[in-house]
């Protein structure tokens, strides 16, 4: 349910953006200055995730095994701090097909915090790295249901006509280097992920 609810919110977000700016025109100026590029924002994505690495502590011990390709979605709230750095609050979800206990991706929920530094700009087109940690959680409960999650990413933001609005692509990897709740306490067994997401920013 939570996954279709991202999936409505971005495509919600989508329609919006190609809409606005039509809708807006009339109001919109040829000085680059006009567009609303920095402040509090808010980003919507949706795409492919592929589970590079699997750890054989989220496996169940009748040897089940899930699917290595799904999708994530996620929501993003954050802050630009300067024109080249920001902070933000991140929720992400990465769903695979197959046993929820197999492969610690189906069930997964991620919240983190973290920062974008925008290192090159040309014209309205950005180019940014990101850098967040937090924690995931897997529901229903596995054996190692809490952990610790590190994220990084890459991506393109390209400013639109709608003063508002941004739109991107960005590439990241999600590694989850210790889990928590299995009989030993913690497990120090690597889990990977690559997600490719298109974004939508839409900036007060």
């Amino acid at each position: 349910m939570l996954r279709r609810i991202l999936f409505g919110l971005f495509a919600f977000s989508v329609l919006f953006g190609v809409f606005a700016p039509r809708a807006q025109a009339q109001y919109l100026e040829e000085d680059p200055k006009s567009y609303i590029r920095k402040g509090f924002f808010m980003s919507a994505s949706y795409g492919l995730y592929v589970f590079a690495l699997k750890p054989s502590a989220l496996s169940r011990e009748n040897g089940a095994q899930a699917s290595l390709i799904g999708t994530l979605g996620g929501l993003e709230l954050g802050y630009d701090v300067a024109d080249i750095f920001s902070l933000q609050f991140s929720f992400l979800a990465p769903a695979v097909t197959g046993d929820p206990q197999a492969g610690g991706g189906n069930g997964d929920y991620l919240f983190q915090l973290g920062a974008t530094i925008h290192f090159l700009r040309l014209n309205q087109l950005y180019i940014y790295a990101k850098l967040g940690a937090g924690v995931s959680l897997s529901l229903p409960d596995t054996n190692n249901n809490l952990g610790l999650i590190v994220h990084l990413g890459l991506g393109l933001k390209y400013y639109t006509r709608a003063r508002h609005l941004s739109v991107g692509l960005e590439v990241i990897g999600l590694l989850r280097p210790l889990t928590f709740g299995g009989t030993s306490g913690s497990d120090s067994s690597l889990s990977l992920g690559i997600g490719v997401m298109p974004t939508l920013t839409y900036t007060f």
